[in-house]
């Protein structure tokens, strides 16, 4: 019942006290387990067919753990969020402020780094990830699975979270079985 689905919101938080004790620029990230109890509210494919594929067990688990009771889907996941300005002003450049083409960068990179192939860019409808502005955002597909989403935080939902509308935090997270088992 309590168990995370997603690492995004406790990084947004603190990425919220930091520029409100005036440390702005600041670029977080976690490494983690996110849960999902398909057993209480099975995956309807139909409605979500991105994220089939979701409910069943992951690869790390034992045997004796995955043929034991029922229990909730665990996944591994790298999540990131980036505050505005992605660059501070320095002596030789202006201050440089963070947008979709800046995560996708990176996103872009951290594949390459890890000898992974690029997964293919779909534009995020929202449907699939309501809190991203769809104008600026993409997931992550591979084979028609879902690895994950990066874009801009929908502005209306960082206004809500307490963040301005001209310092709008970018957000990424990525399902690491997914993505090494593209290797």
């Amino acid at each position: 019942r309590y168990l995370h689905t997603s690492l995004v919101p406790n990084l947004l938080q603190a990425l919220l006290r930091n520029s409100r004790k005036g440390l702005e620029g600041a670029q977080l990230s976690e490494c983690g387990r996110v849960y999902f109890n398909f057993l209480k509210q099975p995956l309807a494919d139909k409605v979500y067919p991105l994220w089939q594929g979701w409910d069943r067990t992951g690869r790390y688990l034992k045997p004796h753990v995955k043929n034991n009771t029922p229990r909730p889907v665990e996944r591994q996941m790298l999540a990131a969020v980036m505050d505005q300005p992605l660059q501070e002003k320095s002596w030789n450049s202006p201050e440089q402020a963070g947008d979709f083409y800046a995560v996708k960068n990176i996103v872009v990179g951290w594949f390459q780094t890890m000898s992974i192939p690029v997964p293919e860019l779909r534009l995020a409808d929202t449907d699939t990830v309501p809190f991203l502005n769809p104008k600026a955002a993409a997931l992550l597909v591979a084979n028609d699975s879902f690895l994950g989403y990066f874009g801009e935080l929908h502005p209306e939902c960082a206004v809500d979270l307490g963040f301005s509308v001209d310092k709008i935090p970018l957000v990424l997270e990525i399902d690491l079985e997914q993505a090494f088992a593209l290797k």
